[in-house]
């Protein structure tokens, strides 16, 4: 198995990494390293993640792309895995992933949209399956309102209607 390294993007975070940190702990396939980068948290996202052992970045310009662009260039293994901090992956993800990605022979670059590459890269070995280890139980942002609220939200991203998943919906609608 190759070494992993896991880039967490944080912006404060503090009350959710815990469990994404925990999480990695009981990986079956233990990441090489763990960096989180810090984006401009007001919070003790950074304190926390430094006291799970975790390498800290601090990226003061907004946005995930940017955050998740530090953690890449900083890693040091030749393969990397990004979650969000707010995730919870199962026990097997790191290792369903690595075997995902060396079946399919990976990917060149890390694009935007990377797990797409990887996808299609799979897609054309066979038929594509369900692996339920192979992904994040879910974000426990998503829970805070109560599993109902989850619900109605994730029938309305199938229906097309993602306003309001990355809670702009708190935001004035764009204009067209």
């Amino acid at each position: 198995m190759p070494e992993f390294s896991v880039i967490i993007p944080a912006r404060n975070e503090a009350a959710y990494l815990p469990g994404t940190l925990r999480a990695l702990e009981r990986q079956t396939l233990a990441p090489a390293e763990v960096i989180v980068v810090d984006n401009a948290s007001r919070d003790q996202t950074a304190q926390i993640a430094r006291s799970w052992g975790a390498q800290v970045l601090s990226c003061p310009e907004g946005g995930v792309a940017r955050a998740r662009q530090l953690g890449l260039d900083t890693a040091r293994s030749s393969w990397v895995a990004t979650t969000d901090a707010d995730s919870l992956p199962a026990p097997g993800w790191l290792a369903a992933y690595a075997q995902a990605a060396l079946l399919a022979g990976g990917y060149p670059e890390v694009e935007a949209y990377e797990d797409v590459i990887l996808g299609q890269n799979l897609a054309r070995l066979g038929e594509i399956g369900y692996v339920p280890r192979a992904l994040v139980e879910t974000s426990a942002r998503r829970l805070d309102r109560g599993v109902g609220p989850f619900l109605i939200q994730h029938l309305r991203n199938l229906t097309g209607h993602t306003r309001g998943y990355f809670g702009d919906d708190r935001l004035p609608p764009p204009e067209h």
